[in-house]
């Protein structure tokens, strides 16, 4: 993690896009922005994950293992979502999209549960 960022999330680099992106500029392309919003959006929640997990408050020694280890588990969660929602917009097939949709959500779901849980142990 960066010092003066909490998000291990990269910038949306649209830059980043299909090598033939000349021939394709003037089709209109609604679901990039859709990625690009909920891109940015999930990346504010990694932002609050990472801030809201404070392991230094817990007194006990095995607390503070447990709750390292959990945090690692539901982090990489919250990365892969970023990384399927960039992913999903780079190739444009629909079976890939849609399989990048369910891992979303799955994760989604694993994350929020995972902070449920946190914040009942913390």
């Amino acid at each position: 993690m960066k010092d003066n960022n909490f998000t291990d999330v990269p910038e949306w680099d649209d830059d980043l896009e299909d090598p033939n992106k000349e021939s394709e500029e003037w089709k209109p392309n609604p679901t990039k922005e859709a990625c690009k919003a909920l891109y940015q959006q999930w990346s504010v929640i990694m932002t609050m994950l990472n801030g809201g997990m404070d392991i230094d408050k817990l007194e006990k020694e095995a607390d503070k293992n447990w709750t390292t280890s959990y945090q690692a588990m539901m982090l990489g969660d919250a990365m892969q979502v970023a990384v399927k929602i960039r992913s999903s917009e780079a190739g444009g097939i629909y079976v890939i999209r849609m399989e990048n949709a369910s891992i979303i959500r799955k994760n989604a779901q694993a994350v929020q549960s995972s902070m449920l849980l946190f914040m009942k142990k913390a």
